[in-house]
């Protein structure tokens, strides 16, 4: 068993061994170098960062610097992907959520009131939190965003349009614009009072998302531009 005096020996022996690879490396390179390595534990991690500190390679300010380009690039692919959506599919969905008795689920069905995907969350769930039946709502209105760019990806087009109809009126509508803009879709929300998402969160069972032909979602959104 390695003593904690140890595994800082073998950290630091671990870096100098591999300081020119480390120094070109991003924060994710970093992550996977500490993976391969074991490292990327609650008492390992901190030792790598702090051995590669006293060596000018800050994991901390690689993150921030990472994070703060794709905020950049995310902004400026927001100005370019309306313009760019014009020219692409319209997508129109409505999603919904239940939360009760610490168990969510979502729903999420096509303009003609077919579900496209529905289930419970899982407990890592990315964004629902147990006992909060807004974030329920926000990850199944991001969960449509995300179906919306695997629609628009199978069109072939750079960018889409979607009109996402919610049932809850305090969702956070910047973040699923910055999700649109991550998967190339130019968000629209729509507020509604009634849904046929809603009864279909409540239904028992699930329905993978690939059980459904994205290719409906195309070829509805050409019946309504013709209507």
């Amino acid at each position: 068993m390695t003593t904690a005096n140890g595994q800082w020996q073998e950290v630091k022996d671990l870096v100098n061994d591999h300081i020119d690879e480390l120094k070109t490396m991003s924060h994710t390179d970093i992550k996977e170098f500490a993976k391969e390595h074991k490292l990327m534990t609650k008492s390992g991690f901190p030792k790598l960062k702090t051995v590669l500190k006293t060596k000018g390679i800050d994991y901390e300010a690689l993150r921030d610097e990472a994070s703060q380009q794709r905020a950049e690039d995310l902004e400026a692919r927001a100005e370019t992907i309306a313009d760019e959506a014009k020219n692409g599919p319209e997508i129109r969905l409505h999603s919904a959520a239940i939360d009760r008795d610490g168990q969510g689920s979502f729903a999420i069905v096509d303009s003609s009131s077919q579900a496209v995907w529905y289930g419970k969350f899982f407990d890592d769930d990315r964004i629902w939190t147990k006992g909060d039946p807004v974030s329920a709502e926000q990850s199944a209105a991001d969960k449509a965003v995300w179906i919306a760019g695997k629609a628009v990806a199978l069109s072939g087009a750079s960018a889409g349009s979607l009109i996402l109809g919610v049932t809850h009126p305090d969702l956070d509508v910047d973040e699923l614009v910055r999700a649109g803009v991550r998967n190339n879709v130019a968000v629209t929300i729509v507020f509604e009072e009634d849904s046929f998402a809603v009864s279909m969160a409540e239904t028992p069972g699930f329905m993978k998302w690939q059980e459904y032909d994205l290719q409906q979602l195309l070829d509805l959104g050409d019946d309504e531009d013709e209507s």
